[in-house]
């Protein structure tokens, strides 16, 4: 059984505690945007039409990392790769 002294620490600690569940609930709200999901969005809107810029494709293209993995457009990549492959010839 706890002792009148320890509920009153207790009961100071909530107090204390309060403010900080207060600030974890708000920052981990799910309708609030965290901040991986915002830097995803950046990186969607600087980089989202990466097949478009020529030489990032070539560059992704001739990285043994990524290869074609990070490319959806067949198009732009059969395009990057048949410039790669005239840039070779020269």
């Amino acid at each position: 059984m706890l002792t009148a002294e320890e509920i009153d620490l207790a009961k100071e600690i909530i107090l204390v505690l309060r403010p900080m569940e207060v600030a974890t609930k708000e920052l981990c709200g799910q309708k609030y945007v965290t901040c991986s999901k915002a830097m995803l969005e950046n990186l969607n809107i600087r980089f989202g039409r990466m097949e478009d810029i020529g030489l990032l494709t070539v560059a992704t293209i001739l990285d043994p990392r990524f290869k074609t993995i990070h490319l959806n457009n067949p198009n732009a990549t059969a395009r990057a790769i048949k410039f790669i492959k005239k840039k070779l010839v020269k």
